[in-house]
């Protein structure tokens, strides 16, 4: 069960490593580490792998880490869908934005509508504090998996080099 997940989830490491990570010759040699760790029978590969410290971190994130954080996108992503269509309908905004970020007037407001009832509502204003805490717990969980990932970089590299 653990290694069916962690074989179809093997493309979240590599966005990780290679959002989080700029790869020099060297590291390249671990992306073909990892590449090949899952390219073969993952039983065979993780008895392979030397450290047990590596095999555990690699299952924990996999088993745990990830899966948290993909229910914890899931619902960061409905409540900010339902937010978004409301903040749409009640804040209507045209506006002409200019990719030259080297002019002086980035945007210019065409015309816009504004739903003072709403803005006044408790409603809107417990959206902008459940908006304020889900972007920071989400923020403060990918600077956990970013840790977890340089982690387990440092482990890979060690394991090539032994």
């Amino acid at each position: 069960r653990y290694l069916s997940f962690l074989s179809c989830n093997v493309s979240i490491l590599f966005c990780f490593f290679f959002k989080f990570f700029s790869f020099s010759l060297e590291e390249e040699v671990l992306f073909c580490f990892i590449l090949k760790f899952f390219s073969f029978s993952l039983e065979e590969e993780l008895k392979r792998i030397k450290s047990e410290t590596l095999k555990t971190k690699l299952f924990k994130l996999f088993n745990e880490d990830l899966r948290r954080h993909d229910v914890h996108t899931k619902e960061y992503d409905d409540f900010f869908l339902d937010f978004n269509y409301k903040l749409s309908v009640n804040f209507f905004l045209e506006h002409n934005w200019k990719t030259d970020v080297s002019e002086v007037d980035q945007i210019e407001i065409i015309k816009y509508r504004f739903n003072n009832k709403f803005y006044e509502s408790d409603e809107f204003f417990g959206n902008l504090i459940e908006s304020r805490k889900n972007i920071k717990a989400y923020l403060n969980e990918l600077n956990e998996l970013k840790l977890k990932y340089s982690d387990l970089k440092s482990l890979c590299l060690d394991e090539i080099r032994t």
